[in-house]
């Protein structure tokens, strides 16, 4: 077969698997389940094979990328947060783009930030221009099928053209003959046009993507103008700095940092009631007033630390040693910077609980500290092209983690421990959370204690509408569990 047609197939099938899997799941809302790895796994088990028959390199590093998209498809099985779901589906399509590429040559171990950008905007392109190439300019029709299936399906045309006229008559002469027979062929004939665009629809987007995915990768045409890794001179950087460019810099972040520093001291180790003696702010509005901005400061420092980093001409030894040692104080007023942010969102979580969003956030500045420990392992110690490949492990660690710990049910658990300590809680709020929560739900609603709230919760939990039919596609662990333990709870009398 040749390449045109294996595209072509390919691509048909996967789209047509596509429609089948998501369709629902696009124009209906039904959730996300067991079509993620399910598309996955026939998706790998194309591009594979593919990649062995074509000779395209590096095809280990690819494997590993192709694997770990899998196993955060698999998670979709495991949990229903929307939130979740789609940072899984988002870092598995990043993945399997960066596999692609890999297989076209893309050297992910030592590739650079700016490397992985282009490469990943040229992943981008090929799902959405590079079809029009393989389409237009390189497919030739004519080859799709050999003379002899040519022959045979020009054959079925031309018969088919014969027979319609015939068909007609006799049909017409039949469906006046018998009144069954006339139901049955306008049942048949009742078609859903509307539904059947939408499937068209979906299908034609899908093979259009597909095919210049799998054109993109097994050519790799229009890549060419990708620096894939290689290091260029000092001479050919457009832009540079100079020792006393970037010290003056450095210093006078620094000591902004430090001044603000200074000045969280006093509320980082003072206690409450300092702080509320010295800068006449309630606990809620001393933390509500500063997380995000904090968060911001500490997200905005590594991208400058990395531009400084690239942009300076290291002459000698004794420069790079000073530049680092500065930008590691940086780096420590920064994580004390982030210590008080969290300190913070602490604050306010006593105040008011936990919610979705402080939760991830929090969860994020956890990961921008793990990010800054490889900043100083890598490119503080002259080993900037690791530093890319070790951040995108930490993330995909990161992600892993948080469908390790269930954000839904920690905050459901969370809340009520505060409502069991006689804290107001937002059980409105709880209750509107996905099926991960509700273990701690049910399991609140099954306690002896605190009458009042398990009579709320057990009350909202047996008021809920039941899950639509259940369909294979979208099976999803959580939901399920979810669901059983609700039907035990309707069986239940109020107390």
């Amino acid at each position: 077969m040749s390449y045109t047609r294996s595209i072509i197939v390919s691509g048909v099938v996967l789209s047509g698997l596509f429609t089948y899997l998501f369709f629902d799941s696009i124009f209906d809302g039904a959730p996300l389940g067991a079509n993620c790895p399910l598309f996955l796994i026939s998706l790998s088990a194309i591009m594979l094979p593919l990649a062995i028959t074509n000779k395209l390199p590096r095809r280990r590093h690819s494997l590993w990328f192709v694997f770990a998209a899998f196993i955060l498809s698999t998670l979709t099985v495991l949990r229903d947060s929307e939130f979740l779901t789609g940072l899984n589906c988002a870092v598995a399509l990043f993945l399997i783009l960066t596999a692609s590429i890999s297989m076209q040559g893309f050297r992910v171990l030592t590739s650079g930030i700016a490397q992985y950008i282009q490469a990943l905007a040229a992943g981008i392109e090929s799902i959405t221009i590079k079809p029009w190439q393989f389409f237009f300019n390189l497919l030739n029709y004519n080859d799709l099928l050999q003379p002899k299936a040519r022959e045979v399906v020009g054959g079925a045309l031309r018969g088919t053209a014969i027979a319609l006229p015939l068909v007609l008559i006799f049909g017409g002469l039949f469906i006046s003959a018998d009144a069954a027979f006339a139901g049955m062929v306008e049942r048949s004939l009742q078609i859903d046009i509307e539904g059947l665009s939408r499937h068209l629809l979906i299908l034609c987007l899908s093979l259009w993507a597909i095919i210049g995915f799998l054109h993109g990768m097994f050519t790799g045409k229009g890549y060419d103008h990708i620096d894939w890794g290689e290091e260029k001179e000092a001479e050919a950087h457009p832009f540079k700095l100079g020792l006393v460019e970037v010290s003056t810099v450095l210093t006078l972040i620094n000591l902004l940092f430090g001044a603000f520093i200074y000045v969280q001291f006093t509320y980082l180790f003072g206690g409450t009631s300092t702080l509320m003696e010295t800068s006449n702010l309630t606990l809620a509005e001393y933390a509500r007033r500063g997380f995000f901005e904090l968060a911001a400061v500490v997200a905005l420092t590594l991208p400058t630390l990395m531009l400084l980093d690239w942009s300076f001409k290291k002459e000698s030894r004794i420069e790079a040693i000073t530049f680092s040692s500065q930008a590691l104080v940086n780096v420590a007023f920064t994580l004390v910077i982030m210590l008080s942010a969290c300190k913070r969102m602490q604050l306010y979580q006593m105040e008011y609980g936990q919610t979705e969003l402080r939760f991830y956030v929090y969860s994020f500045m956890i990961w921008l500290a793990v990010v800054f420990a490889i900043f100083t392992a890598t490119v503080l110690r002259g080993k900037r092209p690791r530093f890319a490949l070790a951040t995108i492990i930490s993330g995909y660690l990161a992600v892993i983690s948080l469908n390790l710990v269930n954000p839904d049910n920690l905050i459901a658990r969370v809340n009520l421990e505060r409502a069991r300590s006689g804290k107001s809680i937002d059980l409105d709020y709880l209750l509107s959370l996905s099926a991960d929560a509700a273990p701690s739900l049910v399991a609140q609603a099954r306690t002896k204690e605190q009458s009042n709230l398990k009579s709320r919760i057990l009350s909202a939990l047996r008021s809920r509408k039941k899950s639509p039919e259940k369909d294979w596609r979208s099976f999803n662990l959580s939901r399920n569990e979810a669901e059983s333990a609700l039907d035990k709870l309707r069986q239940i009398r109020t107390d």
